[in-house]
């Protein structure tokens, strides 16, 4: 009689488990647009430069005599909300109009030094975090008056994306 011996080596086996956590999608939605408001252009010295800042203010510098003037449309910044997930972080770019210009149809402007300002940041910069699910976005830009710019209504559009960290 023969005895067939097999070895059989110890085996061990464990299991983990698989998983995923669906967030609320971010969401954006434009609140208010931006603009310069009424400027009086240049007549002498050269071009001015318009800026609305992030917390709404405006200002002009420049070597020209451009003048900022009171009246509508008022100058705003322009302001986006958002609907997310949490307190989650997020990533903002903003997308200036096509050649970095607004235009009346013919003639342009210089459009850029864009800004953007979180709800709850004490400065600008290009990310934030939502509170209880929501935020703002507060966007300005500064806008190039060339002297003796042609009298018009001049209009642009440009785009903000906001990604999830």
């Amino acid at each position: 009689m023969t005895i067939a011996v097999q070895s059989v080596k110890a085996q061990n086996t464990a299991t983990a488990a698989a998983g995923a956590v669906i967030q609320t999608a971010l969401t954006i939605s434009q609140e208010a647009d931006l603009h310069f408001g009424l400027i009086g252009p240049s007549s002498a010295g050269g071009s001015n430069v318009v800026t609305i800042a992030t917390t709404g203010g405006r200002s002009i510098a420049g070597a020209g005599n451009g003048q900022l003037i009171t009246g509508t449309p008022a100058p705003t910044n322009a302001l986006f909300s958002l609907v997310g997930q949490g307190t989650n972080a997020y990533n903002i770019v903003i997308t200036p109009p096509t050649g970095n210009t607004i235009s009346d149809g013919t003639n342009t402007m210089a459009i850029g030094s864009w800004l953007a300002r979180a709800s709850g940041e004490s400065s600008d910069g290009l990310t934030g975090s939502l509170s209880g699910g929501t935020g703002t976005i507060a966007v300005g830009a500064s806008l190039t008056v060339s002297q003796a710019q042609v009298a018009a209504t001049y209009t642009g559009q440009f785009g903000v994306t906001v990604a999830y960290q």
